[in-house]
């Protein structure tokens, strides 16, 4: 399914994978925390939240997402999901990220075009 713009409201998943990201996926450093550690869909919210990112794609089907992610992250990237809406609106958003520039963001839609996969840019606050 192709990437669609999205409402203001977000809820944001992590998706886990075994092993560290690679070098083209750079991340934004997020501050540890003191107290008892949020939900990891805050941590994700939180980390992403004035960053760059590139969305791999949008489902209506959560498990289809997931699964996209789950590839992505296989590979090394920093992959998530990015809900937006509720019930039967919901979309879930495939990206990776976050990236502290531009820059970063646009390098990482270069490797993931060298592995055959259309990206698109997601700007901060998007």
């Amino acid at each position: 399914e192709t990437p669609t713009s999205a409402p203001k409201s977000l809820h944001e998943t992590a998706v886990t994978a075994p092993s560290a990201p690679p070098a083209h996926a750079a991340a934004v450093p997020v501050a540890s925390p003191r107290r008892a550690a949020p939900p990891a869909h805050a941590a994700v919210a939180a980390a992403t939240r004035g960053a760059w990112a590139v969305q791999l794609g949008s489902f209506k089907d959560r498990g289809n997402a997931l699964k996209l992610a789950r590839h992505w992250k296989a590979k090394g990237y920093a992959a998530y999901l990015s809900t937006t809406g509720s019930g039967p609106r919901a979309l879930h958003r495939v990206r990776i990220g976050p990236y502290a520039d531009r820059g970063a963001a646009l390098h990482a839609i270069a490797a993931l075009a060298s592995h055959g996969a259309r990206a698109n840019l997601v700007p901060p606050g998007r």
